[in-house]
C-alpha cells in the first residue's frame, strides 16, 4: 500500500482540521491564554532582571526565543513518542514470552498468599516508646 495514499484518501482531511479546531480551542481557554503575555514577556527578554536594562532588538528576540521554546517542546514530544513506539513494538514482539512471565509471577503470588511459602509472609510492627 502506498503511504502517500493514506494522506489524500480517507478521513484525514476531517480530522487535520478538527485537531487544529482543538489546538486552537484549548490554547483560547481561560486557564492558558492569560498566561501567554507572561511566557512571551519571558522568552523574549521583556521581563529584566532589576538593575539591568532591557536592551536589544524586541520582535527579533521575541522570536527566536519563541521558536527555541517551540522547539524545545518538540524535541521533548517527539522523543516521547519515539520512546513509547519503541515501547509498544518490544510489547508487541514479546507480548507471548511476557504473558508467560507475567502468569508465572501471579501464581507464585497466589501461593504466597495461601500460605505455601511461610518465609514469605511476616509481620514487621512497630514499637512506640
Amino acid at each position: 500500500m502506498n503511504p502517500g495514499a493514506l494522506v489524500f484518501d480517507g478521513a484525514l482531511w476531517l480530522a487535520i482540521p478538527i485537531a487544529l479546531a482543538a489546538g486552537l480551542i484549548s490554547f483560547l481557554s481561560p486557564c492558558v491564554l492569560p498566561l501567554v503575555p507572561g511566557y512571551l514577556g519571558f522568552i523574549g527578554g521583556a521581563v529584566a532582571p532589576r538593575g539591568s536594562s532591557a536592551s536589544g532588538n524586541g520582535r527579533g528576540r521575541l522570536l527566536g526565543g519563541t521558536l527555541l521554546f517551540i522547539a524545545g517542546f518538540t524535541v521533548v514530544f517527539m522523543a516521547l513518542n519515539v520512546l513509547g513506539g519503541a515501547a509498544g513494538a518490544f510489547f508487541t514482539r514479546y507480548a507471548d514470552v511476557i504473558t508467560r512471565i507475567v502468569g508465572v509471577v501471579i501464581i507464585l503470588m497466589g501461593l504466597v498468599f495461601i500460605g505455601l511459602f511461610g518465609i514469605a509472609q511476616r509481620s514487621v510492627r512497630m514499637q512506640a516508646r
